[in-house]
């Protein structure tokens, strides 16, 4: 799960605080003092909204972790109240590290972010799933073009998962568990196609699948109500999210968002 990206960002944005906060000028100029201010508290709040991102990525490996050691079948009930107040801790901790995302400026609404790491992120937290499924197999066609979109990126990054989530329970029926993700630039959209290799979706889930008011109800989708969700997120940030039948066999979720300059 160790990944440069992160730190590499954390490390930029600590040196900027540390620029900020240690190369004070002796005295304070009327003028140029609450520019300086200005500078610091910024640095604080860009630190404190990564450190708070990152950090919800390691919390999210620990649930995600333990909700599937719980369903193994040789987990005793001793295993099983531990593995739960494990999880119950790091959904907690997740709460309290919301105060941080505010304080970074989470709680101002939509942000420019770059699709691209959020992608990354959301493929890093996934593949876990794979790591404990021997049959199966995820692969990344990433574009290097900038992709970048105005939003909250926390929201993106739970669509993106429930799409790949999706994708993974129909591939695995297939035997072989094959998800692909594939992000580009068309035009003036970001374009992130998940593709699995399951059963396809009957024609009435297709055309449902993606409703907001759908949350499975009479369907045989379990994963019907996480779809919905994300495509309310997509029309959310002006873009949206398809449902179809892959050519040869297996599924397609597509989401495209508006891109900024």
């Amino acid at each position: 799960l160790a990944s440069t990206e992160p730190v590499a960002r954390l490390n930029g944005q600590r040196s900027a605080l540390v620029n900020a906060i240690v190369c004070k000028p002796s005295g304070e100029h009327p003028l140029t003092g609450p520019m300086v201010r200005d500078a610091k508290l910024a640095g604080v709040e860009a630190v404190a909204d990564l450190v708070a991102h990152e950090t919800n990525n390691a919390l999210g490996t620990v649930i995600v972790l333990t909700q599937m050691m719980r369903q193994e079948p040789e987990r005793s009930a001793e295993d099983l109240e531990c593995l739960q107040d494990i999880e119950a801790a790091a959904v907690r901790c997740e709460d309290l590290v919301g105060g941080f995302a505010r304080l970074g400026g989470g709680s101002q609404g939509a942000l420019p972010f770059e699709l691209r790491d959020t992608i990354a992120d959301a493929l890093l937290l996934h593949r876990l799933h794979f790591k404990y499924q021997s049959k199966a197999r995820l692969e990344a066609q990433l574009t290097a073009e900038p992709l970048r979109i105005c939003g909250e990126r926390s929201l993106v990054q739970l669509a993106l998962g429930a799409m790949l989530a999706q994708a993974t329970a129909r591939a695995l029926e297939a035997g072989e568990g094959v998800v692909q993700l594939l992000s580009s630039r068309q035009g003036e959209s970001a374009e992130v196609v998940v593709l699995d290799c399951g059963r396809p979706l009957s024609a009435e889930d297709l055309g449902r699948l993606v409703e907001p008011s759908f949350a499975g109800q009479g369907s045989e989708e379990a994963g019907a109500g996480a779809l919905a969700v994300s495509a309310a997120i997509a029309l959310r940030h002006g873009g949206c999210l398809e449902v179809g039948k892959r050519e040869g066999g297996g599924n397609t979720y597509t989401l495209r968002l508006p891109l900024i300059e």
